[in-house]
């Protein structure tokens, strides 16, 4: 299988995998609640966060953004950038914030929903690589994030990642 394809299908299982969890919320209480404009800022906030955590190369931070536990999933945008629990995904952002650059995203288009403690997030924009020279290089980026409430804040359960381009 080209690599294309086995990314497609990867991205396809983690996309019904965020829907299977948005659809088990419908069995939790709040089923039918609706998204907020509340919500919606507040986890624009949440992801807002994103930037802080990765100017600041701050691992522990960006580890703030996801529930406590190790069943979480990060997948990148490149080839074996899939790593799974906390450990896992600490290591590789402590390397990916070792790069000399930091990066940020502006989140040109987001897509919000809510159903009772479980929510997602759609974003589509641009990846900024800052150099130490103070160059910035943009690609196009789109990223998802499955979350939950927990401790009365949204964390996060699955990030997924991607380049966007012909197939």
């Amino acid at each position: 299988m080209s690599h294309c394809i086995r990314r497609t299908a990867l991205c396809l299982t983690t996309l019904a995998i965020a829907i299977a969890i948005i659809g088990c919320a419908g069995t939790r209480s709040g089923r039918g609640q609706r998204t907020t404009a509340a919500d919606r800022a507040e986890i624009r906030g949440n992801l807002a966060s994103l930037n802080t955590v990765c100017a600041a190369r701050d691992v522990p931070g960006f580890m703030e953004l996801f529930e406590d536990s190790d069943d979480i999933l990060f997948v990148g945008s490149d080839k074996g950038e899939v790593f799974q629990g906390r450990t896992a995904i600490a290591g590789f952002m402590a390397k990916l914030f070792a790069r000399p650059f930091t990066f940020s995203f502006d989140m040109q288009q987001v897509v919000i929903k809510r159903s009772g403690s479980f929510a997602w997030a759609y974003v589509d924009g641009n990846m900024l690589h800052t150099g130490e020279n103070g160059q910035v290089k943009q690609m196009r980026y789109r990223f998802s994030v499955a979350m939950v409430r927990t401790g009365g804040a949204w964390k996060w359960q699955l990030f997924d990642g991607a380049v966007p381009g012909g197939e």
